[in-house]
């Protein structure tokens, strides 16, 4: 008799500690707060770690994003011209022009830090730089992580 009392005891704790959530006419519960397996916006994410991470972990949440499972990374085109790939655990952010027929376009890559990896000028483009800011500018004004001033 004792537990059934304790029980009875605790189930009313229990909804009066949960009585914060509101109850809304959709059948749903609403408490001002974004599901955890949300996380934070990408704004937060370039603020904390910079536009690489920010822009991937955008890439990540966008609906037209495919996900390979083969590669554990998000895949992004944008209209033919831009190519991306983003590696959610690694955190890194691949970008390369996508034209198909010209694979000899470098390749940018930032690391988890926000570092592009490849920095080195070469024969086919010697301000891989500039080219890659470029790109992740581009990407970025489309996935509306930066606008246009």
């Amino acid at each position: 008799m004792l537990s059934s009392k304790i029980l009875f005891t605790s189930l009313i704790s229990v909804s009066l500690l949960s009585g914060c959530a509101v109850q809304t006419q959709k059948s749903g519960v609403e408490h001002g707060m974004a599901p955890s397996s949300t996380g934070p916006t990408p704004d937060w994410y370039v603020q904390e770690y910079g536009l690489p991470r920010g822009v991937g972990e955008a890439l990540r949440r966008d609906r037209l994003a495919l996900w390979d499972q083969e590669n554990g990374t998000y895949t992004y085109t944008v209209r033919g011209k831009i190519h991306a790939q983003f590696h959610p655990w690694e955190h890194f952010l691949k970008i390369k022009p996508d034209n198909s027929l010209k694979n000899v376009a470098r390749e940018c890559q930032w690391s988890a830090t926000g570092l592009l990896n490849n920095t080195l000028p070469d024969e086919v483009n010697p301000k891989v730089s500039t080219h890659c800011n470029a790109l992740i500018n581009q990407l970025a004004l489309e996935l509306e992580v930066i606008s246009e001033d």
